[in-house]
């Protein structure tokens, strides 16, 4: 499925530690992390400095890099972990990629009304 080329198949990350602050999984969109700033990558920024792993997961990478403390840019879902994990989106078809997680907290952010 072209889904599964594009995200990567499924979320294959260790599990956060029981007590540990969930970690933050961005789903992939048309927003690349250093070509404009927006509230996203902000608010991502201000998670990670409070003590959450932050992954941004944008498929157009070639490789992983972790570009501050904490905030990783991954290429695919693979290095993410499945569960205990809150998903931060801001375009609803993406809600078609939940199931891949167990019991995510979702953070709906409307970035533009399109």
């Amino acid at each position: 499925m072209i889904r599964d080329w594009v995200y990567g198949a499924t979320p294959r990350g260790s599990d956060p530690p029981p007590g540990s602050l969930r970690p933050v999984v961005y789903l992939p969109t048309w927003l690349q992390w250093d070509v404009m700033q927006q509230r996203p990558q902000y608010l991502l920024q201000a998670l990670a400095r409070s003590g959450h792993e932050v992954w941004f997961v944008d498929p157009r990478l070639e490789k992983p890099v972790t570009v501050a403390e904490r905030v990783h840019l991954v290429p695919s879902l693979k290095p993410v972990p499945s569960r205990g994990v809150i998903l931060y989106v801001h375009f609803a078809p993406l809600a078609t990629m939940f199931d891949r997680f167990e019991s995510p907290a979702v953070i709906y952010d409307i970035l533009d009304d399109l």
